[in-house]
């Protein structure tokens, strides 16, 4: 692909990615409410990591189950993938969010919302898992 059919192909779709990233996302007030929430629950999922998981740790549980308990264990490191997974997700979704406002502003709330859902039941999970190590 050479650059002057790049530079079309920018030019083509720019107007139409414009339309879809309306930038009144960031001013409505429920949407930056919903957004600082999630900011300030991976927060607190940073910090209880920080503080419950020691650097040099070994056989941190990953997984439990009341069946056959702890199923998979990993180094200290372990339990950070899942900061970087709800993270990962919470992109995502606030990005569909974000292309859906203008059309459908109650499902762009709702992806929202699941997001803080999804980060709260990590903070359970962590919390819950390094609560085994200790």
């Amino acid at each position: 692909m050479t650059m002057a059919s790049f530079r079309d192909l920018v030019t083509k779709y720019r107007n139409e990615l414009i339309d879809n990233f309306g930038s009144s996302f960031y001013h409505d007030p429920i949407s930056i409410s919903i957004l600082t929430l999630f900011s300030l629950l991976l927060a607190a999922l940073l910090l209880i990591l920080i503080l419950r998981v020691q650097p040099g740790a070994t056989h941190l549980p990953l997984t439990y189950n009341v069946i056959f308990g702890v199923t998979y264990s990993s180094s200290w490191f372990g339990p950070y993938l899942y900061l970087l997974g709800v993270t990962g997700l919470g992109i995502v979704n606030f990005l569909i969010a974000w292309a859906y406002f203008d059309k459908e502003r109650l499902l762009s709330y709702l992806i929202g919302s699941v997001n803080i859902l999804l980060v709260a039941l990590t903070i359970l999970t962590v919390y819950n898992l390094t609560a085994l190590a200790q």
